[in-house]
């Protein structure tokens, strides 16, 4: 999850959101963990039977969140680093949110690549990992509220990316897979990757990096 972070109410508010869409993500997870009901212990050898023969292929992968920041010129690191220490410190209510979150790296800041500059820090530092475990990756900032958490988003058979797309003709620059909410599958991760620095030098503008890493997806192959 990215996010670009000055101290003060912008900065704590914008903490909120990550904590909101977080929350939302951990609960769904949570869910899932549940164990479904059984009418009787018949109907529970036979699934356990089920799931001893199937083994861990069916587990969905736990959930973890990196969280990626960039600090305001406004600001200072040590400033952003106090608000965000107050912030985990204040989250009892939201505990699901606290135990997901895997990581904090503090990025500098690309006013070019924005968000983009943000993930393909995490991406390098985890690629390894995400392709051994055949991990499905979130791209979000923090310009999105999920207002109910997402299940479709995750499964394998989601396609190589999956996300928002807005019902607008194909030709139309608003009808694209929004940057700040898309799931990618392991194999897509890399092609990501090296896209990002096939094409980095190329890009003037977020306008450019619009156009090329969420209207254009040629990079992504497989199905979307």
């Amino acid at each position: 999850m990215a996010s670009h972070l000055r101290h003060g109410p912008d900065g704590e508010m914008r903490l909120r959101i990550i904590e909101h869409n977080l929350q939302l993500l951990a609960e769904q997870e949570e869910e899932e963990e549940q164990p479904q009901p059984k009418e009787g212990a018949e109907e529970q050898n036979n699934n356990d039977k089920e799931l001893s023969s199937s083994g861990s292929a069916s587990k969905a992968k736990p959930l973890r969140a990196v969280l990626l920041f960039s600090i305001d010129t406004q600001s200072t690191q040590s400033d952003v680093q106090t608000m965000i220490t107050k912030w985990r410190q204040q989250m009892p209510n939201a505990h699901l949110a606290y135990n997901i979150i895997s990581q904090i790296i503090f990025v500098p800041n690309d006013p070019t690549m924005v968000d983009a500059s943000k993930w393909i820090v995490a991406i390098e530092k985890l690629l390894p990992e995400i392709q051994s475990t055949n991990a499905r990756v979130m791209l979000i900032n923090d310009s999105f509220v999920l207002t109910r958490n997402v299940p479709e988003l995750w499964p394998d058979d989601c396609g190589d990316v999956c996300g928002l797309v807005w019902t607008a003709p194909a030709d139309d620059e608003s009808r694209h897979i929004q940057s700040y909410i898309r799931t990618l599958s392991s194999c897509a991760v890399e092609r990501y990757r090296n896209f990002y620095y096939e094409k980095k030098s190329d890009i003037r503008n977020v306008h450019e990096l619009i156009v090329e890493f969420e209207l254009n997806l040629s990079w992504a192959g497989g199905e979307r």
